[in-house]
């Protein structure tokens, strides 16, 4: 398990000291988790903003989630709470995948999610990108370079999935992901923020999704000139971005 992850090219894993490859390496058997990105590149940072996130927001990961009688009961807890969280690289550059073994009382991706959802009402700055394998991005104007991480690294770990784990393998090629071509207008200037690119393409996405027989809901980002439209087939979530000068909306493409 994670300490301090990203050191080199050494990290710690069920209490030994392993070398790992700083390429890609496979997620463990029997974990959850979600693939994240950040406007940094850098692994570190990014790991260790969404280990702050989770740590807040999700009460089974925070250090002191109960009251510690003495210091010597503290540090236990930080120390057992620290060795749940695990961080893998995926060789894709700015994308981590951060998860925790399954065990009792431990929740499931989508719960995660679902505490995360708070965390954005409340500004944390990250936006979901997939449902069926959570994958969060902290805004940035990133766009392109994102969609094409993201679909990399999630068409990876989804195959991974299928090859480890065989209850899920049903459920990911029944719900591969895939995304929405987006070209939607938004003023880039100092008077528009996230809340107008909402009111401004709300309306054509929806009605994009309905054309194509989607359920969708949409909301702001928490960055100025973003917009995430999470549309619905089954139980999937696709997120899209906001960047030209009129709204135009595409069929769907396989990726």
């Amino acid at each position: 398990m994670l300490a301090q992850p990203f050191m080199g090219k050494r990290w710690v894993y069920g209490g030994q000291r392993a070398q790992r490859e700083t390429t890609s390496s496979k997620i463990p058997d029997n974990c959850d988790g979600i693939l994240v990105t950040s406007a940094c590149l850098e692994s570190r940072t990014v790991v260790k903003s969404v280990i702050q996130i989770l740590q807040d927001y999700v009460s089974i990961f925070s250090p002191l989630r109960e009251e510690c009688a003495t210091l010597e009961d503290e540090l236990a807890a930080l120390a057992k709470s620290g060795s749940r969280l695990i961080a893998v690289p995926t060789g894709v550059r700015g994308f981590v995948f951060v998860g925790w073994m399954r065990g009792p009382g431990d929740p499931d991706a989508n719960d995660v999610v679902d505490c995360l959802r708070k965390a954005l009402a409340e500004g944390k700055a990250f936006y979901q990108l997939s449902r069926i394998y959570p994958v969060l991005a902290t805004s940035g104007f990133r766009a392109a370079e994102i969609r094409r991480g993201v679909t990399k690294a999630v068409t990876s770990y989804l195959t991974t999935i299928e090859d480890v784990d065989s209850s899920a393998k049903s459920r990911c090629t029944e719900e591969r992901p895939f995304l929405i071509n987006v070209s939607a207008s938004v003023r880039h200037n100092g008077s528009c923020n996230s809340r107008d690119v909402e009111r401004e393409a709300s309306d054509a996405a929806l009605a994009a999704a309905q054309t194509l027989g989607w359920h969708a809901s949409v909301m702001p980002a928490a960055s100025d000139a973003f917009l995430v439209i999470n549309v619905c087939r089954t139980i999937v979530y696709y997120t899209m971005r906001n960047d030209d000068c009129k709204a135009s909306y595409t069929a769907p493409v396989l990726q």
